[in-house]
């Protein structure tokens, strides 16, 4: 079947835990309560596996291959089994940034360049804003 992966741009401040955290604020002109810094999500579901392929397959220590491996694990992600979560800094997405940005679309397949420039649009995002990532692989 395989593992679906998510992508989350996170300030370091929502990977403290919930009590430490500051509570969110109410908007006053809009009465709705908002987070700081709201969360940056990207659904690649399966679509990962084969970009990873595509892109040379390459470890952790790559950052080419930072949807596989690498990063630090997030303990409330990561149950070894089903599920792992790690997370790179902001430093390690403005290296990851720049690898993406490197990579020359016509040499990959159709079915991965949609999944390419999700990613790439994902990490511009963080790197601009000096959030982290956290890769969750599940299933």
């Amino acid at each position: 079947m395989g593992q679906s992966c998510t992508l989350f741009a996170v300030a370091a401040s929502e990977l403290k835990p919930a009590d430490e955290r500051k509570s969110p604020r109410t908007d006053e002109t809009t009465m709705k309560v908002v987070r700081p810094g709201a969360l940056h999500t990207l659904e690649l579901g399966r679509a990962w596996t084969a970009l990873h392929v595509a892109l040379g397959g390459h470890p952790g220590d790559h950052p080419l291959g930072f949807l596989a491996a690498g990063g630090e694990a997030v303990p409330p992600l990561d149950d070894k089994e089903h599920s792992g979560g790690r997370y790179f800094t902001p430093a390690e997405v403005v290296k990851l940034r720049a690898a993406f940005a490197a990579v020359k679309d016509p040499t990959l397949d159709d079915s991965v360049l949609g999944p390419l420039q999700k990613v790439r649009i994902l990490l511009g995002e963080a790197a601009q804003t000096d959030r982290g990532v956290i890769v969750h692989l599940f299933g």
